[in-house]
C-alpha cells in the first residue's frame, strides 16, 4: 500500500497544479506587457493590453503578440473587474497576431481580469481560448503608456 501512495500522491499534486485557476506567471511565450488607450468600432474609449514575446517599444508590438481590449478609459478601471471574452464581443475582445502576413486569430472564449490598477500600470490575468484552439493563460503586469487619443 505504501508503494501505491508514493506513486499516487505526486500524480494528484500534478493534477491539482494543472487545475489551478490562479496562474502566477506570464503566459508562455508572452512575458512582456503594455497597456494604452484605444478607440472601439463605434468610437468608444477602450484600454488595449498587449502581451508580447519581445519588449514592447511602441504602441504596436512586433509579432507574435496578443491584443486584448476592455471597455472604458483607464480612470474607470478598478481592481476586481473581470470581462468575458465571447464571440459577440459584448465585453472584452482578444486577438492573437502571429505573422505579419496572416490575419489575426480571434479569441472566442475566456476572460481578462484586473487585480491592480494605477496611473502607471495595470496588473491582472488572462485566460483565453482562440478559434484555432490555442489557449493563452497567465498573469500580466502592463506598463501604462499614455497617448493623446480622442474617442467619441
Amino acid at each position: 500500500m505504501k508503494g501505491r501512495f508514493s506513486i499516487i500522491a505526486p500524480v494528484l499534486l500534478g493534477l491539482l497544479a494543472a487545475c489551478d485557476k490562479n496562474p502566477t506567471e506570464p503566459p508562455e511565450g508572452f512575458p512582456h506587457a503594455l497597456a494604452t488607450p484605444a478607440c472601439g468600432p463605434v468610437d468608444q474609449a477602450l484600454v488595449a493590453i498587449y502581451l508580447a514575446a519581445t519588449p514592447i517599444e511602441t504602441s504596436q508590438p512586433a509579432v507574435p503578440f496578443v491584443q486584448i481590449t476592455v471597455p472604458g478609459p483607464l480612470t474607470e478601471l478598478r481592481a476586481g473587474q473581470t470581462w468575458s471574452i465571447t464571440e459577440d464581443y459584448s465585453q472584452g475582445t482578444a486577438w492573437r497576431f502571429y505573422s505579419g502576413s496572416n490575419p489575426p486569430v480571434t479569441a472566442n472564449q475566456g476572460d481578462v481580469s484586473i487585480t491592480q490598477v494605477s496611473s502607471t500600470m495595470i496588473r491582472g490575468s488572462v485566460n483565453l481560448r482562440f478559434m484555432d484552439g490555442t489557449r493563452i493563460r497567465g498573469t500580466y503586469d502592463a506598463v501604462w503608456q499614455p497617448r493623446q487619443l480622442f474617442c467619441g
